[in-house]
């Protein structure tokens, strides 16, 4: 039990650490592009990022089947055959995809056009595409070493890496700036930077885990997992619901840029921005149990005991994080960017909501991925997508950014919020049962109350120092509230934390 709390204890505070880095570094990085870019051109280069993120999923989910595969297998010799049998597979994809999107290029010239990007900056749009599309492809290989150290349960090390990565992509802002280049010249120094991070990563992952451990006595080893054509499968069904992920995460800047226009998608961009802030939290919380999922499989009494403490606390910090943001976010957004920043109290309410929805979501989600259970969760995945897609254009016509965020939280709400408990009850043979009675007297008994007194704040409350008083004694009250409404057994502080 120590190494679990030593494993669960690094790859939390690695985790926090990690991400409150970056977070700085965001929040320093958006008002420094933002005035010397401006909002029409940040605009393209948020969208064009938005593209890049689909672009990544050309590994065919193999980075994602990888980790869960060698995380579930304690075997050095299992974990280290799904590493290299994945990395020989998409030794045969990166060349594939090369010639794929050289046709497509020639093809398809206009292309660029699916930005919407204003005509003056249309050639500087489809360059910097071009130089960003051949950095996620060549960098393609290297991302897989990414989840070879999770399978290692080495979480902590990519961290550092991920904050070394984040220091480096202010630099490259700094540099662009001092020497007056732009979106072109930003994207190769970034691109050069993720990749000299991979390379290095390489490196540690070959005299540290690799080499340190050839010496050990071989033993011909195989099983299921090992098989290209299952490392195949997994990677193919991770990639379904990738993509729908993505569809519920990266298409709301495309959608805007396409109805709205280039100029709203800032706004809405650096506002979702903060709320990725606490999406990153609810992830750390919720995957920092997935090194102790994988070495604890067996032990049935511990991962209920796990899953049911993790979910009352990931319940209580994702009403934290809708009450925190709709009392006092439009007075941060106003301080860091001024008002062209706020994206309206319509859009702060409804992406509180789907934090809240996600938190839970989450987690479910990856004790799916760490069981390995996603035969058909891409179906539900999907649905999320669609729902979110089509709503979204839809409320988007009559309510303009607030129906984007309601699409958004919808879709997520009507699927996979209700689904994913229902797959874990049934193929766990009812191990892990969500509690639904909590759920629904936390968020009547301590949500709604807090989030009643959260509106007023920011309407009413304009003074920054009283308004984050205010809110600081509410998140106080909120968890108080929060604090009743747990079941009796898990009021006792000490028990609750204990691993």
């Amino acid at each position: 039990m120590k190494d679990n709390k030593k494993i669960y204890l690094l790859t939390l505070y690695s985790n926090l650490i990690k991400t409150i880095i970056t977070s700085l570094v965001g929040i320093i990085m958006v008002p420094i592009s933002l005035s010397y870019f401006g909002a029409e051109k940040y605009g393209v280069w948020s969208v064009i990022n938005s593209f890049m993120i689909y672009l990544s999923m050309t590994n065919l989910g193999l980075n994602a089947a990888a980790s869960i595969l060698m995380n579930k297998n304690s075997e050095y010799q299992i974990k280290i055959k799904i590493f290299i049998k994945s990395l020989k597979i998409i030794g045969i994809i990166l060349p594939l995809m090369l010639i794929i999107l050289y046709f497509l290029n020639s093809f398809f010239y206009n292309w660029i056009d699916i930005l919407n990007s204003p005509a003056q900056l249309l050639y500087e749009a489809k360059i910097t595409t071009i130089v960003m599309v051949l950095f996620v492809l060549v960098n393609l290989p290297f991302s897989l070493v990414s989840s070879a150290l999770v399978g290692f349960q080495k979480n902590y090390i990519d961290n550092l890496f991920g904050v070394i990565n984040a220091i480096l992509n202010l630099l490259g802002i700094l540099i662009i700036i001092k020497l007056e280049k732009g979106l072109i010249f930003l994207a190769g120094l970034i691109g050069c930077f993720n990749l000299l991070i991979n390379i290095i990563k390489t490196i540690y992952f070959k005299i540290y885990i690799f080499n340190e451990n050839k010496d050990k006595k071989y033993v011909e080893i195989e099983n299921m997992d090992t098989n290209y054509k299952f490392i195949l499968v997994t990677g193919f069904r991770c990639l379904l619901g990738s993509i729908a992920s993505m569809v519920v995460l990266n298409t709301d800047n495309i959608v805007i840029s396409k109805i709205m226009g280039v100029d709203s998608v800032t706004s809405y961009s650096i506002t979702f921005k903060l709320y990725t802030l606490a999406f990153t939290l609810i992830y750390i919380f919720n995957s920092s149990i997935i090194p102790l999922i994988g070495k604890e499989i067996q032990n049935k009494n511990f991962i209920k005991e796990t899953y049911q403490k993790t979910y009352y606390g990931i319940v209580l910090l994702g009403g934290l994080f809708w009450i925190g943001a709709v009392a006092i976010l439009k007075i941060i957004i106003y301080l860091w960017t001024g008002k062209d920043g706020y994206a309206g109290e319509g859009v702060v309410f409804f992406l509180g909501a789907y934090s809240y929805i996600f938190a839970i979501v989450n987690l479910n989600y990856i004790m799916i991925n760490s069981f390995n259970y996603i035969k058909g969760i891409a179906m539900i995945t999907w649905l999320e997508g669609g729902a979110n897609l089509l709503i979204s254009i839809y409320l988007s016509k009559s309510y303009g950014l607030v129906g984007i965020a309601i699409g958004t939280f919808l879709g997520t709400f009507l699927f996979p919020f209700f689904l994913f408990p229902i797959v874990l009850k049934s193929r766990t043979n009812e191990l892990i049962v969500q509690d639904i009675k909590f759920t629904i007297k936390h968020f009547l008994g301590a949500i709604v109350p807090s989030l009643i007194v959260a509106l007023i704040l920011s309407r009413y409350i304009n003074s920054p120092i009283i308004n984050i008083g205010l809110t600081t004694l509410l998140c106080f009250g909120y968890l108080f509230l929060s604090y009743i409404c747990l079941p009796k057994k898990y009021r006792d502080i000490k028990l609750f934390l204990k691993k």
